[in-house]
């Protein structure tokens, strides 16, 4: 398979940014989504504490709204085929001071997370020691295509 994509320059911080419909994820799976990836969300997670880990970085915590936040873009990503980033992002995620998220396709999460690794603001928000939490989606398209969408906070 190709090398991992990338959706532009990572989000960070709190832009002002209009927010957009999107779908409500597995609830209402779309057509040409083929399922969520659990081993690769677990494999992402994984990786993202060992890189971390490597770095002297605390590994990241887990709540209900960034991991919820992160499977209903890769979703919804997914479905339409267009790697983007979430604009209604900050609207979605609850309680932060910051909030970074990286968007990525690829054959698998190893994959994926190289390619996070060599771009530096993708880079950087993985290793932002301001950062607690990660959110983390994975969906397997149809056409055989990993989704990843990680989704970084830091809690008030």
């Amino acid at each position: 398979m190709a090398a991992a994509t990338l959706g532009g320059s990572a989000v960070v911080a709190t832009p002002a940014q209009a927010e957009v419909p999107f779908g409500t994820g597995p609830t209402a799976v779309p057509l040409g989504v083929q399922d969520g990836d659990w081993p690769a969300h677990f494999r992402t997670r994984v990786l993202l504490d060992q890189v971390r880990a490597d770095a002297g970085l605390a590994p990241l915590g887990w709540a209900p709204d960034t991991d919820r936040v992160a499977g209903d873009w890769a979703w919804e990503i997914a479905r339409r085929g267009v790697l983007q980033h979430n604009q209604a992002l900050r609207w979605r995620v609850e309680g932060y001071r910051l909030y970074a998220e990286n968007v990525g396709y690829g054959g698998d999460a190893d994959q994926i997370m190289r390619a996070f690794l060599d771009s530096r603001g993708h880079r950087q928000n993985i290793l932002n020691p301001a950062v607690d939490t990660v959110g983390v989606g994975a969906v397997r398209s149809a056409d055989g295509r990993l989704w990843i969408v990680e989704v970084f906070k830091d809690t008030v």
